[in-house]
């Protein structure tokens, strides 16, 4: 939004003056609302992260190497 119209009425130059300074200040003020929404991820508390990577091969040996830690 580029400008501002009068559409109806006449106001005086102190009404729209307010009018201006709220939309500017309603246009200025926008939050993206996704950002807003979504807290930081805290790997610290991922499940995901205590598991073993999956490089475990399927063949002879692989039921002790499944044991062992990483």
């Amino acid at each position: 939004m580029t400008g501002f119209e009068v559409r109806h009425g006449n106001p005086s130059p102190e009404e729209l003056g307010v009018v201006v300074a709220v939309l500017s200040a309603a246009i200025a003020s926008r939050v993206d609302p996704l950002q807003s929404q979504h807290a930081p991820i805290r790997t610290w508390a991922m499940p995901a992260k205590f598991l073993r990577p999956t490089t475990i091969r399927p063949g002879r040996g692989a039921w002790v190497r499944s044991g062992r830690p990483c």
